[in-house]
């Protein structure tokens, strides 16, 4: 008994001085430290290949960038070709690869089904907030101070002051465009949209949750002038609609 325990103190003792110098030294071979084991009757087992055990990140770039190919090329080929079959999707997928995805929606329902009192807290006290606001998407409109512009209207603003969205939505753009100076465009629950154009400053950013109390931006008057012009519009699909009716409840809009 006393034999054998000396025998197995022995080869563990070999087996640190092995592993010290496999780490000593970069020339030693896992298949070295294999055969001496087998030299002190300990099992050898088969070397498996560390690439079985392995998933390369490559591969799932390579699987997500065949994806999109196929996705480009299949689009591709239905614009191209002029089967009766595929001229029939034609419509669908230029709705898909066009329109904006109704992310206002989505985030409606999800507050309703899946909102935590944690999480809605905060939505709650916007819903408070937003009672106390006596008009979008400025205070102090005047009718004789509305006019005709472009697809939506031009609200002449006299004082400086924040500007508030039309309702919940997600904001879809903000930034510059070329028509309208800085301007801010939501999508809202039901499907709608509101632009607001002209701003001096834009305090939202893209795909943003934003409520009607909560200021989107702000509006100055110009000094040389006491007074500036705001743009605001309400688009419902490809269709812009009167936006009067949202800010003052007729459509009579003085020109």
């Amino acid at each position: 008994m006393s034999r054998k325990l000396d025998e197995i103190r022995s080869n563990i003792a070999k087996r640190k001085n092995l592993k010290n110098k496999i780490n000593k030294s970069s020339t030693y071979s896992y298949h070295a430290l294999l055969d001496d084991e087998e030299r002190h009757g300990y099992t050898s087992y088969p070397k498996a290949d560390s690439t079985e055990f392995r998933t390369p990140k490559s591969t799932k770039y390579l699987m997500k960038f065949l994806g999109s190919a196929i996705i480009v090329f299949f689009t591709l080929f239905v614009y191209q070709t002029q089967l009766p079959l595929l001229n029939q999707l034609k419509p669908f997928v230029h709705q898909t690869m066009t329109e904006d995805l109704p992310f206002a929606t989505v985030q409606a329902w999800y507050d309703e089904h899946f909102a935590t009192p944690f999480l809605s807290f905060g939505r709650d006290e916007e819903r408070m907030v937003n009672q106390d606001v006596q008009s979008v998407p400025v205070s102090g409109v005047q009718r004789e101070r509305v006019r005709d512009y472009e697809d939506g209207i031009s609200i002449e603003v006299v004082e400086a002051q924040n500007v508030y969205p039309l309702d919940r939505g997600t904001v879809l753009f903000a930034g510059e465009k070329s028509d309208t100076g800085n301007t801010v465009i939501i999508q809202h629950e039901d499907g709608t949209k509101s632009v607001y154009g002209h701003l001096n400053t834009i305090d939202v950013f893209h795909y943003q949750f934003v409520s009607p109390g909560q200021a989107i931006g702000k509006i100055e008057p110009d000094e040389l002038v006491g007074y500036t012009n705001m743009y605001f519009a309400v688009q419902d699909g490809s269709q812009f609609v009167d936006p009067v009716q949202f800010i003052l409840g007729d459509t009579d809009v003085s020109n």
